[in-house]
């Protein structure tokens, strides 16, 4: 391809071009803008490393010819390399490579045959974008009978995410590597099957990278895994088969089908969703044939692979799913259906809304309402007198998203034929339906759910005397909406002396009305608040109007945080994103609390509120690292958001894990520190945990870690020697 942009495309295209350089100097200095943009001098950022000027082109050739010593030829091939198609003129001035990969081949052409390969591979290492670049993977081929090349490789510290095993796993796509790597590699991947502190977050990664390897090396990583076909545990066997699957190649799919007939079910399942997923449906059979199981887990993994498939033939065994006795199978294929086919859905939910369990019939109508259309509006209007009361309120509610004359209209005579707390959600859906025309029937509503003395009587007010104050306070919300302040004054008063249901709404509707008169009322509502579920609300609406001193709600929803250990709820969940919101060193010591929270869907709650706060992150690592472990949902968001954050913040909170009480963390931080950081204080620490630490294993990673950090540090002093001179 470089060939023939720089010498054949012109002749094809019957373009003429008065070159005044050769074929291969144009081409040689080409590879030398390339390493120059990417790999030598100071570290630029990338956008300025992949887009340069003329004058920069021809700063770069007068540096080449120099380097040459030719004389008298850097404007001419400068202005040579610019006619040729593997620089495009983007701007006005502003020139790059024809494509990325151009750049980094050019780039590792150089690289390979440099006297200085070793030092200028460790120093692109080392940057979190170079590392991610094709361009070492490319140079560790081209550069294959270096040794020194590999000995030094073999010394870098890995990165939390495993950059060092990616890179060269990415180095088998193009082209023959040594066997002594190839078979490693091959034997690192084996062994993550049954490794017992396997990190599942990275996995899909460090596996992906992998692909389109050879067709060789290919064989010979696919054959290492399923080897672990045969260990005794179904657990292993399943991993090594979403390990095959990840693959995506010939002979990692040849190899699953063998899984087809494992005597375990899952196994079965996940080698089929693989199966389906790389060679185009061979296996849905088979997996609609699980649906006979009489175990619910096994039903529920194959709903999701038929719903990750979503052929014909998987929606097909997605309704025949709907015929199972399991009310969450039903609930599940609903979903899915929903999702894959769309509008084609509407009849087969609102079938269902006739469903025996309330459960199912709640995911129909939410499902209704985010498909929308006018074919939906009957059935959400039928949906309103279910005897499950949530299932009508959620129907109310979604038909205030659809406004028209139809709906409004609906809405004014559901008020006038039902009573009771349901009146509640259908004011306020008037309200967000967004017709004036309304207003009467609210404020009629006002007027007829007047306060009285039943708050005075506990027990005429627990037996339903709280419904008129409820239901007053959604009616002046939905007036609120519609532009009428005549229900400001029912929410102030909500707020200042009504029940948690009460203030609640109250909160949502006057935060309208912005911070100022709002705010100190708000406060003071969030400090008389009764119960978890209204503290929440309220922080919420208190950070909507931007207030300055968070501290009263860090507090508030660390202690929810605290008292709801082992559960997980949306009062939980609520005050986890609260934090996420607020964010702070003491947000984030809370977030750390709720990853111990012993229920998953708490600590991905927590996890992704992690993942929105960035400069106090560094107090999160500790806590993440532990959620790495395991082969869930948790391990990979905390992948994720580790991900997420800069190298600086993951040295300082990497800095903190040395001094952790859990060995894993010590360990692991240990292993990956030399990786972002070479200084004083991490070696010191580094140095106790060497002679000092308890675990033996943490004392042998701190020791080579220790080798690191000092390789690194002569690396770069090295480096900015070189550059001096």
């Amino acid at each position: 391809v470089v060939h023939e942009l720089v010498s054949q495309w012109d002749e094809e295209k019957g373009v003429e071009r008065a070159f005044q350089t050769t074929e291969g100097r144009r081409r040689d200095f080409l590879s030398h803008l390339a390493f120059g943009r990417l790999l030598n001098g100071q570290r630029q950022p990338l956008p300025h490393s992949l887009v340069f000027s003329s004058q920069e082109i021809l700063d770069e050739a007068e540096r080449y010819c120099q380097s040459k010593r030719i004389s008298n030829q850097a404007d001419l091939l400068a202005e040579d390399v610019k006619a040729t198609p593997l620089l495009s003129q983007i701007g006005n001035d502003s020139y790059a490579f024809a494509h990325l990969t151009i750049q980094e081949y050019l780039a590792a052409t150089v690289l390979s045959k440099h006297n200085g390969c070793a030092k200028y591979f460790c120093r692109a290492y080392f940057d979190p974008t170079l590392s991610e670049l094709e361009t070492l993977p490319m140079t560790l081929v081209m550069a294959a009978r270096d040794k020194n090349l590999f000995k030094v490789l073999a010394g870098l510290s890995e990165s939390l995410d495993f950059k060092k095993l990616r890179l060269q796993a990415r180095s088998l796509r193009y082209g023959s590597v040594p066997e002594n790597l190839l078979i490693g590699l091959a034997e690192v991947l084996r062994q993550m099957v049954t490794r017992e502190d396997l990190e599942y977050g990275y996995l899909a990664a460090i596996v992906k990278s992998f692909r389109g390897a050879s067709s060789q090396a290919a064989e010979t990583i696919a054959k290492a895994v399923a080897d672990e076909l045969n260990n005794d545990a179904a657990v292993y066997r399943s991993y090594a088969v979403r390990i095959l699957g990840f693959l995506e190649n010939e002979t990692a799919t040849r190899l699953l089908q063998g899984a087809l007939k494992d005597s375990d079910g899952s196994v079965r399942v996940e080698a089929a969703l693989f199966i389906c997923v790389n060679d185009n449906g061979s296996a849905v059979e088979s997996l609609i044939e699980e649906l006979k199981s009489e175990e619910s887990e096994l039903k529920e993994e194959v709903i999701y692979a038929l719903w990750q498939i979503g052929t014909e033939r998987a929606i097909e065994g997605l309704k025949k799913a709907l015929e199972d006795k399991d009310k969450f199978i039903r609930k599940l294929s609903l979903e899915a259906l929903s999702s894959l086919t769309g509008a084609a859905a509407v009849p087969i939910l609102i079938d269902h809304l006739e469903d025996s369990d309330a459960w199912v019939r709640r995911i129909v109508v939410t499902e209704l309402g985010e498909l929308g259309g006018e074919n939906v509006l009957d059935a959400l209007m039928k949906a309103t007198d279910d005897p499950d009361s949530y299932v009508a309120e959620e129907s109310l509610e979604w038909l205030g998203h659809f406004p028209s004359k139809r709906v409004v209209d609906f809405l004014l005579g559901f008020l006038d034929n039902h009573s009771g707390k349901i009146i509640g959600p259908a004011a306020e859906a008037l309200g967000r339906a967004k017709d004036i025309t309304a207003i009467p029937k609210l404020y009629e509503l006002l007027e007829k759910y007047k306060s009285d003395d039943t708050k005075k009587k506990p027990l005429s007010y627990l037996l339903g005397g709280w419904i008129k104050g409820y239901v007053r306070v959604r009616a002046a919300a939905a007036l609120v909406q519609l532009g009428d302040e005549r229900g400001k004054p029912v929410l102030l008063e909500a707020l200042s002396r009504g029940e948690t249901g009460e203030r609640k709404y109250a909160a949502y509707a006057l935060k309208k009305f912005g911070a100022g008169e709002m705010t100190p009322l708000l406060r003071q509502a969030f400090k008389d608040a009764r119960d978890d579920d209204e503290q929440v609300a309220l922080a919420n609406v208190l950070l909507s109007l931007e207030v300055n001193d968070l501290e009263p709600i860090v507090q508030a929803m660390n202690s929810i945080v605290d008292s709801r250990r082992g559960y997980h709820d949306s009062r939980l969940t609520g005050a986890i994103n609260v934090l996420g919101r607020t964010g702070g060193k003491a947000a984030v010591q809370g977030l750390t609390k709720a990853l111990e929270n012993s229920n998953p869907g708490a600590q991905i709650a927590a996890i992704v509120a992690l993942g929105t706060i960035a400069a106090e992150a560094e107090f999160a690592v500790e806590g993440l690292l532990k959620k790495l472990k395991g082969f869930n949902v948790v391990s990979e968001e905390a992948a994720r958001v580790l991900a997420s954050m800069n190298n600086s913040i993951l040295a300082r909170g990497l800095f903190l894990c040395l001094q952790s009480d859990w060995k894993y963390v010590r360990r692991k931080a240990a292993e990956s520190i030399a990786y972002y950081t070479s200084d004083e204080a991490t070696e010191a620490e580094l140095c106790s945990l060497a002679e000092d630490d308890r675990a033996p294993r943490v004392k042998s990673v701190a020791a080579e870690a220790l080798l690191q950090i000092q390789r690194r540090r002569w690396s770069q002093a090295y480096s900015i020697l070189e550059a001096t001179i």
